[in-house]
Protein backbone atom coordinates (compact mmCIF):
# COMPACT_ATOMS: atom_id res chain seq x y z
CA UNK A 1 0.00 0.00 0.00
CA UNK A 2 2.74 2.29 0.89
CA UNK A 3 3.96 1.59 -2.56
CA UNK A 4 0.72 2.40 -4.36
CA UNK A 5 0.65 5.88 -2.24
CA UNK A 6 3.73 7.02 -3.16
CA UNK A 7 3.61 5.96 -7.13
CA UNK A 8 0.37 7.78 -6.96
CA UNK A 9 1.88 10.84 -5.46
CA UNK A 10 4.43 11.29 -7.60
CA UNK A 11 2.61 10.44 -10.98
CA UNK A 12 0.02 13.34 -9.67
CA UNK A 13 2.95 15.34 -9.52
CA UNK A 14 3.95 15.71 -12.98
CA UNK A 15 0.71 15.50 -14.13
CA UNK A 16 -0.09 18.47 -12.40
CA UNK A 17 3.14 19.87 -13.89
CA UNK A 18 2.22 18.81 -17.36
CA UNK A 19 -1.51 20.42 -17.35
CA UNK A 20 0.16 23.89 -16.50
CA UNK A 21 2.62 23.29 -19.35
CA UNK A 22 0.03 22.65 -21.49
CA UNK A 23 -2.12 25.22 -20.98
CA UNK A 24 0.54 27.79 -21.06
CA UNK A 25 1.86 26.70 -24.51
CA UNK A 26 -1.37 26.62 -26.01
CA UNK A 27 -2.74 30.08 -24.98
CA UNK A 28 1.20 31.19 -25.74
CA UNK A 29 0.81 29.93 -29.46
CA UNK A 30 -3.22 31.14 -29.63
CA UNK A 31 -4.05 32.69 -33.19
CA UNK A 32 -7.15 34.27 -32.10
CA UNK A 33 -7.81 37.18 -29.33
CA UNK A 34 -7.84 35.52 -25.56
CA UNK A 35 -11.34 35.74 -24.15
CA UNK A 36 -11.80 35.23 -20.92
CA UNK A 37 -14.34 31.97 -22.10
CA UNK A 38 -11.20 30.21 -23.44
CA UNK A 39 -9.17 30.70 -20.68
CA UNK A 40 -12.18 29.01 -18.53
CA UNK A 41 -11.83 25.99 -21.07
CA UNK A 42 -8.45 25.62 -20.64
CA UNK A 43 -8.55 25.55 -16.63
CA UNK A 44 -11.39 23.04 -16.82
CA UNK A 45 -8.86 20.76 -18.73
CA UNK A 46 -7.60 19.77 -15.93
CA UNK A 47 -9.93 16.94 -14.90
CA UNK A 48 -8.73 14.98 -18.35
CA UNK A 49 -5.11 15.62 -17.10
CA UNK A 50 -5.04 15.29 -13.39
CA UNK A 51 -7.94 13.06 -13.20
CA UNK A 52 -6.11 11.53 -9.70
CA UNK A 53 -6.35 15.02 -8.02
CA UNK A 54 -9.97 15.69 -9.10
CA UNK A 55 -12.51 15.59 -5.26
CA UNK A 56 -15.41 14.24 -6.41
CA UNK A 57 -16.70 15.43 -3.34
CA UNK A 58 -16.58 19.02 -3.93
CA UNK A 59 -17.74 21.51 -6.07
CA UNK A 60 -15.69 21.15 -9.53
CA UNK A 61 -15.26 24.42 -10.30
CA UNK A 62 -15.16 27.58 -7.67
CA UNK A 63 -14.19 31.07 -7.43
CA UNK A 64 -13.41 30.41 -3.67
CA UNK A 65 -9.36 31.04 -3.59
CA UNK A 66 -9.18 28.57 -1.12
CA UNK A 67 -10.68 26.20 -2.80
CA UNK A 68 -9.16 22.85 -3.12
CA UNK A 69 -8.32 23.51 -6.87
CA UNK A 70 -6.40 26.98 -7.24
CA UNK A 71 -5.58 28.11 -11.28
CA UNK A 72 -4.01 31.14 -12.63
CA UNK A 73 -3.34 31.98 -16.19
CA UNK A 74 -1.39 35.80 -15.77
CA UNK A 75 -0.08 37.44 -18.74
CA UNK A 76 3.04 39.67 -18.19
CA UNK A 77 4.36 42.23 -20.24
CA UNK A 78 8.17 43.01 -20.79
CA UNK A 79 9.52 46.62 -20.96
CA UNK A 80 13.36 47.55 -21.20
CA UNK A 81 14.65 48.15 -17.59
CA UNK A 82 17.26 50.88 -19.54
CA UNK A 83 16.04 53.33 -22.01
CA UNK A 84 16.59 52.46 -25.89
CA UNK A 85 19.27 54.80 -27.67
CA UNK A 86 19.48 55.13 -31.55
CA UNK A 87 22.46 53.53 -31.17
CA UNK A 88 21.14 50.28 -29.51
CA UNK A 89 17.23 50.37 -30.35
CA UNK A 90 16.64 46.75 -29.42
CA UNK A 91 17.18 45.69 -25.61
CA UNK A 92 20.01 42.95 -25.55
CA UNK A 93 21.94 41.78 -22.51
CA UNK A 94 25.47 42.69 -24.55
CA UNK A 95 24.62 46.14 -24.65
CA UNK A 96 23.76 46.06 -20.88
CA UNK A 97 19.29 46.01 -21.65
CA UNK A 98 17.52 44.17 -19.50
CA UNK A 99 13.80 43.91 -19.35
CA UNK A 100 11.76 44.05 -16.37
CA UNK A 101 8.24 42.26 -16.14
CA UNK A 102 4.54 43.75 -15.49
CA UNK A 103 1.68 41.59 -14.76
CA UNK A 104 -1.26 42.98 -17.59
CA UNK A 105 -4.05 41.11 -16.36
CA UNK A 106 -4.69 38.09 -14.23
CA UNK A 107 -7.43 35.37 -14.25
CA UNK A 108 -9.18 32.46 -12.38
CA UNK A 109 -8.86 31.82 -8.48
CA UNK A 110 -5.23 32.27 -8.29
CA UNK A 111 -4.28 35.16 -9.62
CA UNK A 112 -1.09 37.04 -8.92
CA UNK A 113 -1.19 40.93 -8.03
CA UNK A 114 -0.31 43.85 -10.23
CA UNK A 115 3.41 44.88 -10.25
CA UNK A 116 4.63 47.70 -8.46
CA UNK A 117 4.75 50.35 -11.27
CA UNK A 118 8.71 50.96 -10.71
CA UNK A 119 10.57 47.89 -10.08
CA UNK A 120 7.60 45.18 -11.81
CA UNK A 121 8.28 41.66 -10.72
CA UNK A 122 11.06 40.47 -8.42
CA UNK A 123 13.50 37.74 -10.25
CA UNK A 124 13.65 34.52 -8.45
CA UNK A 125 17.27 33.01 -7.75
CA UNK A 126 18.65 30.13 -6.34
CA UNK A 127 17.76 31.25 -3.08
CA UNK A 128 14.59 32.45 -3.46
CA UNK A 129 12.17 29.84 -4.95
CA UNK A 130 9.15 31.06 -7.65
CA UNK A 131 6.09 32.58 -5.94
CA UNK A 132 3.21 34.61 -7.20
CA UNK A 133 5.34 37.72 -6.97
CA UNK A 134 8.27 36.60 -8.79
CA UNK A 135 9.69 34.60 -11.73
CA UNK A 136 12.71 32.81 -13.13
CA UNK A 137 15.61 35.01 -14.45
CA UNK A 138 15.27 33.06 -17.98
CA UNK A 139 11.36 34.53 -18.11
CA UNK A 140 12.76 37.63 -18.39
CA UNK A 141 12.80 38.27 -21.83
CA UNK A 142 11.53 40.34 -25.49
CA UNK A 143 7.95 38.68 -25.68
CA UNK A 144 5.44 39.31 -23.27
CA UNK A 145 4.73 35.65 -21.65
CA UNK A 146 1.65 33.85 -20.53
CA UNK A 147 2.35 32.08 -16.72
CA UNK A 148 0.15 29.15 -15.59
CA UNK A 149 0.11 28.80 -11.74
CA UNK A 150 -1.84 25.41 -10.38
CA UNK A 151 -2.12 24.61 -6.37
CA UNK A 152 -3.96 21.98 -5.40
CA UNK A 153 -5.08 19.45 -2.42
CA UNK A 154 -3.64 16.31 -2.31
CA UNK A 155 -5.16 13.53 -0.57
CA UNK A 156 -4.18 10.05 -0.34
CA UNK A 157 -5.79 7.25 -0.98
CA UNK A 158 -5.38 6.13 2.23
CA UNK A 159 -6.58 9.14 3.53
CA UNK A 160 -6.46 8.13 7.62
CA UNK A 161 -3.48 6.29 7.42
CA UNK A 162 -2.52 3.02 8.47
CA UNK A 163 -3.90 2.27 12.30
CA UNK A 164 -1.34 -0.17 13.61
CA UNK A 165 -2.15 -0.36 17.36
CA UNK A 166 -1.95 -4.07 16.78
CA UNK A 167 2.04 -3.19 17.11
CA UNK A 168 1.27 -0.82 19.88
CA UNK A 169 1.79 2.21 17.90
CA UNK A 170 -0.40 4.87 17.66
CA UNK A 171 -2.48 5.75 14.52
CA UNK A 172 0.32 7.15 11.35
CA UNK A 173 -0.31 8.94 8.50
CA UNK A 174 1.40 7.99 5.38
CA UNK A 175 0.70 11.05 3.03
CA UNK A 176 -1.47 13.14 4.79
CA UNK A 177 -3.37 15.97 2.97
CA UNK A 178 -1.15 18.71 1.44
CA UNK A 179 -0.53 21.23 -1.19
CA UNK A 180 0.78 20.39 -4.66
CA UNK A 181 1.63 23.53 -6.36
CA UNK A 182 3.61 24.36 -9.46
CA UNK A 183 3.76 26.96 -12.33
CA UNK A 184 4.97 26.87 -15.91
CA UNK A 185 5.64 29.94 -18.40
CA UNK A 186 6.19 30.01 -22.19
CA UNK A 187 6.51 33.15 -24.14
CA UNK A 188 3.95 34.50 -26.84
CA UNK A 189 4.38 33.26 -30.23
CA UNK A 190 1.47 35.41 -32.10
CA UNK A 191 1.59 38.72 -30.75
CA UNK A 192 -0.50 40.88 -32.25
CA UNK A 193 -0.73 44.32 -30.11
CA UNK A 194 -2.13 45.58 -27.56
CA UNK A 195 -5.25 46.53 -26.12
CA UNK A 196 -8.50 44.47 -25.11
CA UNK A 197 -9.35 43.56 -28.34
CA UNK A 198 -6.51 41.77 -29.66
CA UNK A 199 -3.68 39.38 -27.99
CA UNK A 200 -2.57 39.34 -25.47
CA UNK A 201 -5.31 41.77 -24.44
CA UNK A 202 -8.24 39.94 -21.90
CA UNK A 203 -11.40 40.40 -24.25
CA UNK A 204 -13.55 40.04 -21.75
CA UNK A 205 -13.47 40.04 -17.89
CA UNK A 206 -15.04 36.74 -16.74
CA UNK A 207 -16.72 33.75 -17.60
CA UNK A 208 -18.84 31.10 -15.20
CA UNK A 209 -16.79 31.59 -12.39
CA UNK A 210 -13.74 32.95 -13.11
CA UNK A 211 -13.19 36.51 -13.31
CA UNK A 212 -10.09 38.40 -14.43
CA UNK A 213 -8.28 41.88 -13.34
CA UNK A 214 -6.38 43.81 -15.28
CA UNK A 215 -3.82 46.22 -14.48
CA UNK A 216 -3.83 49.84 -15.37
CA UNK A 217 -0.85 51.15 -17.34
CA UNK A 218 0.77 48.24 -18.73
CA UNK A 219 0.67 47.24 -22.27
Amino acid sequence: MATSEFTRFLRARQHLHDYAAMVAYDIAGAAAPVTAESLREMIQRFGLVVPELVDPTQTAWSSDPNHYLRVGITMVAMQPANPLTPANPVCKTENGCAYKGFVAWSFGNYTRNCSDATSGIGIAYSGLPNTRDNLPSGAFQQNAIVVVDVQVTYKPLFASGFNLNAFGNTQVNLLPSSDLTTFAWQPVRNWRGTGVSSYPGLATTSAGVWTASSCTGVT
